[in-house]
């Protein structure tokens, strides 16, 4: 017999054990091996302190995911679009969430200058990949951003692929105006994703279906606390108009 289709409520009530350390000793890792039927799509960043799936505590077989630097969406990315695709499609997602971080070393390098002279193959992939990143933080009307990139030199810094060079000092700078832009830009790293894919030839088309079943796909921003494990909401769902779903995360702070 089929389980209950999951919910944004199970996904809180998961985040809560998850945070306070009452996740199953014994998740069940029993799935069925001839289809997926997941409720939810995540789009997280490809970063080893972030659980990704595992912060929301929920069986196997519920999180559809896929990750990348700094949790991002481009219709030109053939990765997170055939995913995107996929999900909705296929797998008849009912919520696809975008899930950043704070702390996050691909937002942190975009509040960097880029580095001049001689670059890694390596490093200029990394700040090809987060140029979308740069762009949101050069542009930007979000007052902490927008205060400290007006007052502050821009911040040099090294090839991104060097092994001695760390972003840590711009997430986690004892500097209290830098330490608001760093976690405002995850902020509005999340926003932005939400607006692309919400925006993206395939969502369009579904929210614009005359189909019913088109209507409970929404579009969720996430934000993850790494030192609590609390997961928060951006309060950026978008949905068909005139449906709003019940939304039990917290708003972020």
């Amino acid at each position: 017999m089929s389980q209950p289709r999951l919910t944004l409520q199970d996904l809180y009530d998961g985040n809560q054990r998850f945070m306070h350390g009452n996740e199953p000793s014994n998740i069940d890792r029993h799935v069925r091996i001839d289809k997926q039927e997941p409720p939810f799509l995540l789009f997280n960043c490809a970063d080893s302190r972030l659980p990704g799936s595992l912060v929301f505590s929920v069986p196997l077989g519920n999180i559809f995911s896929s990750a990348n630097i700094a949790n991002q969406f481009n219709e030109q990315d053939l990765n997170t679009k055939s995913v995107l695709s996929f999900a909705v499609d296929n797998l008849k997602v009912d919520h696809i969430i975008v899930m950043g971080h704070y702390g996050c070393g691909g937002v942190a390098a975009a509040i960097a200058s880029p580095p001049k002279g001689d670059i890694s193959a390596a490093g200029i992939t990394i700040h090809e990949y987060i140029a979308p990143i740069r762009r949101i933080y050069q542009t930007t009307e979000r007052p902490e951003i927008a205060s400290y990139r007006e007052a502050k030199a821009p911040i040099p810094v090294e090839d991104p692929a060097n092994e001695d060079h760390d972003y840590r000092f711009i997430a986690y700078s004892r500097d209290p105006a830098l330490y608001s832009t760093a976690r405002a830009l995850v902020e509005e790293n999340v926003r932005a994703q939400v607006a692309r894919i919400a925006t993206s030839e395939l969502m369009t088309e579904k929210f614009n279906s005359p189909d019913l079943s088109a209507t409970g796909v929404f579009i969720h921003g996430f934000v993850y606390e790494l030192e609590t494990g609390q997961v928060y909401d951006l309060g950026v769902s978008v949905g068909r108009p005139g449906i709003v779903p019940h939304m039990p995360f917290p708003r972020a702070p």
